[in-house]
């Protein structure tokens, strides 16, 4: 069994795959509850909700025309969408927030086939010169003829 993690393939192959499945257990747990938003840096906040994780940057001091009239709706300037990616610029009442939207099957993906590939494929042969056999006829150092 210490053969098997021998090398940095299958030590890097565990590594993702535990990353994949805490990805597994956190999208999981996205459908069951809305995390709170969990600040990263000043205006930076990372959050999951129904299958995807979202990161929110807020810029504060939005001029008049990009603000929305009503606080409490926000208003949507812009939003982008490819294969389970979403960013949106939305603003609520002089307040901006970009946000990044990932579904987690688009992280997941991605680390469990890389995973699988460094834990399933075959290390490579190595280099190194072969032991050599045991001699039985070697001569030893008290077997040698002493000088005469």
């Amino acid at each position: 069994m210490g053969d098997f993690f021998y090398g940095w393939r299958r030590k890097a192959g565990m590594a993702t795959l535990v990353l994949a499945c805490l990805f597994l257990g956190a999208w999981g747990r996205s459908f069951a509850s809305t995390n709170d938003h969990f600040t990263v840096w000043k205006n930076h906040s990372v959050y999951s909700h129904n299958g995807s994780v979202c990161w929110n940057i807020r810029y504060d001091d939005l001029s008049t025309a990009d603000a929305s009239p009503n606080p409490a709706i926000p208003k949507i300037n812009s939003r982008w969408e490819l294969c389970g990616v979403v960013v949106s610029d939305i603003s609520f009442h002089r307040i901006g927030m970009r946000q990044y939207w990932v579904t987690y099957w688009y992280l997941m993906t991605p680390l469990t086939l890389l995973a699988g590939f460094l834990l399933l494929s075959q290390p490579r042969r190595t280099n190194r010169p072969a032991a050599a056999p045991p001699n039985e006829n070697r001569l030893t150092a008290s077997d040698d003829p002493a000088p005469q």
